[in-house]
């Protein structure tokens, strides 16, 4: 009964000369179907997002996400001003960071600006809070004025080492991005714009050296590297397994059908991946690189043993069939087992190694398949011709000397290359799993250059905690203030730490400002009223972008704690967090524990997840290879053993990094699945020919061995140097992620071929000697089927206190001042009289009272509920505002709380605001009216929104919205300090009232929608009963929901004056 191997042999041989019979049929298939398949590579983009690292299951990523959702995102731009005469506070540099701030408005998707020219510097003045710029017109303040507030800024805990260096030498520009994540072009078309910003910074400041760092470039600057490798790695493997083959095969054409299997083979790799979706990323990238390096090995196998076969003088068609015969078999075990050891990737935490291990297993299995039919029919076409003789290749010669020496030293190899080895193995524990993600590029990519600089002066790691406190609202306790406290100078005083910013801090500025600013008052306030009412009053006061909604949650019950770290490794990030978190358990409630979480902590513990997910993976590939050889090999006894020389290498190379490197990164836990499905070829080919030359010669163990020697020697180590080479390019990359895995790859496959011509032939030596005249032992046919995990898919009250008030109440009846129609175009004229309509139609209502129900929605749907009343004083002059009081009722720890504003067209409203936790009456001295108030989406100015005056008006068109006719008209904020450079409002021709408002932020985005809902006519005068307002860039939203109004109760002026305030009930 014929052996598996003569049936698989015959099988072959008729297979190729189908193939040599259907040449041009064959060749055209393949070309037409690389070229289909290949043309999905046009669907190919590149991630710009460094969350693509971690799978949606990996639990540092959950956490920092649930972060983001509850406060605000963490994507940035920091710009790092160094000026070179070392001032940060002189005219020039000043001047500087005023304009950056302002531009940087500009940036696509940018939600905050922070600067020490913006930073909101408050003090107080008897009863006045004053907030203001810590720096504006500086070009106007003498150098003793410049010198005073620099000394403010450096004295600022939020500032000091995080938007300016304790010396005062260096400060920075932080914007904080929000990207709607729609397409993979925002994040280089927000770095495009900063990069503009910085040369005309430069350009203007040529003394001032500008360093842009972030998040947003870190991401935009994954995208850039992979690339440039593509742009520069492939052409240079290209070239080196081109100078290869040429110099191995001796022939040109040979050469050119080998090209041509590694070519389709990465079309068809490349253009799956494109028609399957998958985003590139710098380790996905160099997917094309490893199928050039490991697709060229099969053929190699094939057209060296064809070139010997032609040298003994066998035709050139008989010469391929038998090449083809010769290596059908371990070419097809060897291109699964690689297959499976890329499939292996899928249990790694990190997706851009699954898209690497799926796109290599792709063009793997394409490489095998062009092997045996392109190659062989672009063979029998093209002018291949090799000389006759009759004398053996010196390839041979070397082969035959290292069998004999093997043969006669199989002891001492095996104590040698075992002991060797074990001491190799015995270092692997020495590793250290240290990342720093910064240094992921090296220094020829402009992040890692800048990074470096920033490095030298500011902190650039956060490590994020939400610290929750007991209840809604809680953030007030005088105890959970006391604690936060006691955990922002912990952090202070780890030497990792450079910078911390702490809710704590603004409450103990607050505290001292509200009492006269007595330096004996910088404490944390010692009630809870107190607290929330200082806290109120500065939220009021607060610009857009400037607020507190990235600080606190929605219903007040934890606040963000940020640990910024300077140049550190994940090792003493481990060492910070392992120390914080004893800190924690010993000195905090059960209630305020609470975990870390960042992009440095994800970082941080990448590479130990990576490695314990890929442990199960590495050993089902193990188990898996180890079954399809011993079904290949027809031997049990086979298929174990070549568990030893398969895994040694691995073991060796973890041993040889661990004594020269002794650090290891992320991409570590990969390695051992890349490497074994690489460097088991080496042994499949040795074994197979070692067990034909056992069967069909009837061939002892030493000759057996000569036997795979001469006729696979050659082959495998002309694959070690090309496979070598090819991994040794991917050192050239700017990524030090490939770097780590093309060196450690490379360092495996040269200890596999030591192992296996060395080790392997002892081991069988020693073997055969032991079994002395016992056959090789069959195995019964065995099914398998292991199924490998499939890749995963991939912020109150007083605001919208304003916009109730506005919508309670119409500026004015029987206006003794009606503003005549404004407008240069007829279009402005039309919108004006529209707007004015609208604003006049409800006029008369005198006065008006109103209870209503606030409910703020945050990105992660979570949703807090406040209570209020509103009432309103009708100002018939349209050139004054009407004047409004609320009163808080809920939360409980500002009830009775009390704001009265009276408003201004043009000029900052006169607002005060009664805080019965001190029974004193506060005025709020601020120009801002962009700002929200206590986590709501309403800006401070929302609420006056219905004012005539305040804008200019431009008539857009006409509509239906809803089914109701509509006439929709454009208005531009007068007010120099507005938040909006323009709204879209829809107002109804019908009964003349706006229905639907759209807000337009400073770079002309849409920010926000305001719907007005559930209209009721209260004798002729409108009023909506429901609003909901939806930051379309946050994903947070607030509702207003009213009661009953009550109009003309019998209010007047002396209900709205500051003396009033105090005698509220």
């Amino acid at each position: 009964m014929p052996n598996s191997f003569q049936i698989i042999d015959r099988f072959a041989a008729r297979f190729t000369r189908v193939v040599l019979r259907f040449r041009w049929l064959v060749i055209l298939a393949a070309i037409v179907a690389a070229v289909t398949i290949g043309s999905g590579a046009r669907n190919l983009e590149f991630a710009n997002n460094y969350r693509v690292f971690f799978s949606d299951e990996n639990p540092e990523l959950v956490a920092f996400e649930n972060l983001q959702a509850t406060y605000t995102k963490n994507d940035n731009f920091l710009f790092v001003l160094e000026p070179a005469n070392g001032d940060a506070f002189s005219s020039d540099t000043l001047a500087a960071v005023e304009i950056l701030t302002e531009a940087a408005w500009r940036i696509p998707y940018a939600i905050r600006v922070d600067s020490i020219s913006n930073f909101q510097h408050t003090y107080g003045i008897e009863d006045d809070l004053i907030v203001e710029d810590l720096f504006r017109d500086s070009s106007g303040m003498d150098a003793d004025e410049r010198a005073r507030r620099g000394a403010i800024a450096i004295a600022e805990p939020l500032l000091e080492n995080q938007l300016v260096t304790s010396d005062g030498t260096v400060t920075a520009v932080n914007v904080v991005l929000q990207y709607p994540e729609k397409s993979l072009v925002e994040v280089p078309e927000a770095v495009e714009f900063a990069r503009g910003l910085r040369r005309q910074i430069e350009s203007a400041h040529p003394d001032i050296n500008v360093s842009l760092t972030g998040v947003s470039m870190l991401n935009n600057a994954f995208a850039e590297t992979g690339v440039s490798d593509v742009g520069t790695l492939m052409p240079i493997m290209f070239g080196v397994i081109l100078l290869l083959t040429l110099l191995i095969l001796r022939s040109a054409v040979a050469a050119l059908a080998a090209f041509g299997v590694i070519i389709l083979s990465t079309m068809v790799g490349m253009g799956w991946a494109g028609f399957v979706g998958i985003d590139l990323t710098p380790i996905s990238a160099s997917a094309p690189t490893i199928i050039l390096t490991l697709a060229i090995a099969d053929s190699m196998h094939i057209l060296i043993a064809l070139r010997s076969a032609m040298r003994k003088g066998a035709a050139k068609t008989e010469a391929i069939v038998d090449a083809v015969r010769l290596n059908f078999l371990p070419v097809g075990v060897t291109s699964i087992t690689t297959i499976v050891g890329f499939l292996a990737l899928n249990f790694s935490d990190s997706p851009p190694f699954w898209h690497l291990g799926n796109i290599t297993a792709v063009g793997i299995g394409a490489a095998w398949l062009f092997s045996i039919t392109l190659l062989p029919a672009l063979i029998s076409v093209l002018p291949y011709k090799v000389k006759q003789t009759g004398t053996t290749d010196r390839g041979e010669r070397a082969m035959a000397r290292v069998a004999d020496f093997v043969i006669g030293n199989p002891r001492r190899i095996l104590l040698a290359l075992g002991s060797t080895t074990l001491l190799l193995t015995a270092l692997i524990p020495t590793i250290d799993f240290n990342d720093q993600w910064t240094q992921y590029f090296d220094e020829r990519v402009e992040f890692r250059r800048d990074t470096d600089q920033a490095l030298q002066h500011l902190g650039m790691y956060p490590i994020e905690y939400s610290v929750p406190a007991r209840e809604s609202g809680g953030i007030s306790e005088p105890e959970y203030l006391a604690k936060l406290e006691d955990f922002a100078e912990f952090l202070r005083a780890q030497p990792e730490v450079v910078h911390v910013y702490s809710f704590s801090d603004i409450m103990k500025r607050l505290n001292k400002n509200l009492h006269g600013d007595d330096q004996s008052f910088y404490v944390t306030p010692a009630e809870r009223d107190e607290a929330a009412q200082f806290l109120l009053l500065y939220e009021l006061s607060l610009p857009y972008g400037l607020d507190l909604n990235d600080r606190i949650n929605i219903d007040k019950s934890a606040t963000r704690v940020t640990a910024t770290l300077g140049d550190v490794d994940s090792i003493q990030t481990k060492r910070l967090l392992e120390a914080t978190e004893v800190w924690m358990q010993d000195n905090l409630p059960d209630w305020m524990q609470t975990k870390p979480t960042s992009a440095q902590v994800m970082f941080t513990y990448i590479a130990e997840r990576n490695v314990e997910n890929m442990v199960s993976g590495t050993i089902i590939a193990i188990g898996a290879i180890a079954l399809i050889l011993m079904l290949a090999l027809q031997s049990f006894r086979l298929g174990l053993l070549s568990l030893i020389p398969n895994g040694l290498p691995i073991l060796a190379t973890f041993g040889a990094w661990a004594l020269i490197v002794g650090e290891v990164g992320f991409s570590v836990a990969t390695i051992a699945s890349i490497s074994l499905g690489i460097i088991v070829d080496d042994t499949v080919h040795l074994l197979s020919k070692y067990v034909r030359a056992r069967r069909e010669s009837n061939s002892n163990a030493a000759d057996a061995i000569r036997y795979a020697f001469k006729t696979v020697g050659v082959a495998i180590v002309v694959n070690t140097v090309v496979l070598t080479a090819g991994f040794m390019v991917m050192l050239t990359s700017s990524f030090k992620v490939n770097v780590d895995m093309g060196l450690l790859t490379a360092i495996a496959i040269v200890f596999a071929l030591i192992l296996d011509f060395l080790f392997l032939p002892a081991l069988l030596l020693l073997l055969d000697r032991v079994q002395t005249n016992k056959e090789t032992s069959g195995v019964p046919e065995m099914k398998s089927s292991i199924a490998l995990p499939r890749p995963a898919a991939t912020a109150g009250l007083v605001i919208l206190v304003g916009m109730a008030a506005a919508l309670a109440s119409s500026p004015g009846f029987g206006s003794s001042s009606i503003t005549p129609v404004r407008g240069e175009t007829e279009a402005q004229r039309t919108g004006f009289e529209i707007a004015a309509r609208a604003d006049r139609s409800d006029r008369g209502f005198i006065n008006s009272e109103v209870e209503l129900e606030m409910v703020l929605r945050n990105a992660a749907g979570k949703e807090s509920h406040r209570t209020l009343k509103i009432t309103t004083l009708e100002i018939e002059d349209e050139s004054v505002g009407d004047k409004t009081l609320v009163v808080f009722d809920n939360p409980r720890d500002i009830k009775g709380t009390a704001l009265l504003s009276h408003a201004n067209i043009l000029d900052p409203d006169d607002q005060w605001l009664f805080l019965p936790a001190l029974k004193r009456v506060k005025r709020i001295s601020s120009a801002n009216k962009s700002g929200p108030f206590v986590g709501s989406e309403f800006a401070f100015e929302d609420f006056t929104a219905l004012e005539l005056n305040k804008f200019d008006y431009t008539y857009l068109r006409e509509e239906d919205l809803d089914n109701v006719n509509m006439d929709v008209i454009e208005r531009t904020p007068r007010y120099e300090k507005s938040g909006y450079t323009r709204q879209v409002s829809w107002v109804d021709r019908d009964i003349y009232q706006v229905r639907k408002v759209e807000f337009y932020d400073r770079r002309g985005d849409l920010l926000k929608t305001l719907t007005l809902k559930d209209y009721r006519n209260y004798d002729g005068v409108w009023r909506s009963q429901r609003m909901e307002m939806v930051n379309h860039q946050t994903g947070k939203s607030t509702d207003f929901i009213y009661g009953d109004y009550q109009f003309d109760i019998g209010l007047e002026e002396g209900d709205f004056v500051k003396s009033r305030l105090t005698r509220l009930r």
